[in-house]
């Protein structure tokens, strides 16, 4: 036996089908030489709908093949009824999904599309059942931008493919930027010093235990940084040498190798 998809023929500018045609299930008889090569594709499944208009029709299914010396013996189902309504339009915004991988260290970075939007034409019922209108793109040890033409589907909310509706445009144009995961990089700090020392004093050397610290991080969050800031130091009203353990201000997405406390001496 063999699952064979069902195709739709001469189905009328206008309609489009409210539900998913789905397979047939084919027993079929040939020579042993040839029975264990048979695959799906040598079989045709189909149903006409030529001068079929709105609403729910029973058709028959029809399965061709061109293989000689096979003989099809039954087929499940032999009919199926078919629900015909107007076509209609929809506008989705595209969601890139990745499978695979990049290169050992190397992360995506954010996806675009062009288009970012694509026109969904079928039937009222088909168009309501889409979740999302997916981009697929495979992942094979990139390690630089990738830019792929996508073929585009669309998903239930259960991730099951949804085959009765076209897209307008069909393929789309998809680029991942491609960063190092742990890049690194050697900034200065920069001390933020608050305030002003009591009356008739004033600030002689403001100095740290040490004068640069090694960033780590995704080359797009480290690479626009030229320094690290301190928390801000108060010498508010102080008449002589200050020395204070503060922090610098690290972002959210970057490490600091050397830790993010630094020493202070205000003279």
């Amino acid at each position: 036996s063999a699952q064979v998809p069902i195709e739709v023929y001469n189905l009328q500018d206008g309609l489009a089908l409210s539900q998913e045609i789905g397979s047939v299930d084919l027993q079929v008889r040939a020579p042993e030489s040839i029975f264990s090569g048979l695959t799906a594709d040598d079989f045709v499944a189909f149903v006409d709908l030529a001068d079929l208009g709105e609403g729910t029709h029973d058709v028959t299914v029809s399965v061709l093949t061109n293989t000689p010396g096979v003989q099809i013996l039954a087929k499940s189902p032999d009919h199926i009824s078919v629900k015909l309504e107007k076509e209609t339009q929809e506008t989705f915004t595209i969601n890139v999904e990745t499978t695979g991988s990049l290169g050992e260290g190397f992360i995506p970075g954010d996806a675009k599309v062009n288009p970012e939007q694509v026109k969904v034409s079928g039937g009222k019922s088909a168009l309501a059942k889409i979740q999302k209108v997916i981009a697929p793109v495979v992942l094979n040890g990139e390690q630089v931008e990738i830019s792929q033409v996508a073929t585009l589907k669309a998903e239930d909310e259960k991730g099951n493919a949804i085959t009765n509706v076209s897209f307008n445009p069909t393929t789309v144009r998809v680029t991942i930027p491609v960063e190092r995961q742990n890049d690194t990089k050697t900034v200065g700090i920069r001390t933020n010093v608050t305030g002003k020392p009591a009356g008739g004093f004033a600030v002689d050397t403001i100095d740290t235990n040490r004068a640069t610290v090694t960033l780590r991080g995704k080359s797009s969050a480290i690479e626009g940084i030229e320094f690290l800031e301190t928390d801000p130091i108060s010498i508010a009203g102080i008449s002589g040498t200050v020395k204070k353990t503060v922090n610098l201000v690290v972002p959210s997405d970057v490490e600091v190798l050397e830790g993010k406390d630094v020493e202070v001496t205000i003279t």
